[in-house]
């Protein structure tokens, strides 16, 4: 109660010293000379903002068009990768590829080769290369084992 009579206190003495002052005096036509001094600033800006529209959508454009350059110039390319190692020659004069093809020819022009080939576990194919490439065995411990089994 004590804070509204003091905010009630304070509010009437502010009353009075506001009825103490004269009111303030206008010019005539003030209001006329601000609109017409603000009219300029508040009509639209057609002609600047459409230059400035086309302006941001052609610098736009360029840096997606110098964006889309430096992507395919700059990017890494691709390594290629030749399957086939060796010519067309060679592969052909290669008596053991030769041999398995004829021997296997049946498996290779089965439509389900690309299949059989895509579902081969990583481990399988590294077993199918150590098969085909006996080079690690060369250092004798297959002939020592051979000879254990005899």
């Amino acid at each position: 109660m004590f804070l509204e009579n003091a905010v009630f206190l304070e509010n009437a003495e502010l009353e009075n010293v506001l009825g103490r002052l004269p009111a303030p005096l206008v010019p005539a036509g003030l209001a006329g000379r601000v609109l017409q001094g603000l009219a300029e600033a508040r009509e639209p800006r057609r002609a600047k903002s459409a230059r400035r529209v086309w302006l941001l959508r052609a610098a736009a454009a360029f840096f997606v068009g110098l964006a889309f350059w430096a992507w395919t110039v700059l990017r890494p390319v691709a390594p290629r990768v030749d399957l086939a190692q060796g010519t067309a020659a060679e592969l052909e004069a290669d008596e053991e590829l030769l041999a398995y093809a004829v021997e296997r020819w049946e498996l290779l022009q089965d439509e389900d080769l690309d299949l059989w080939l895509a579902s081969l576990d990583p481990v399988d194919e590294l077993l199918i290369e150590f098969a085909a490439d006996e080079t690690w065995l060369d250092d004798g411990s297959h002939e020592a084992s051979a000879r254990k089994g005899e």
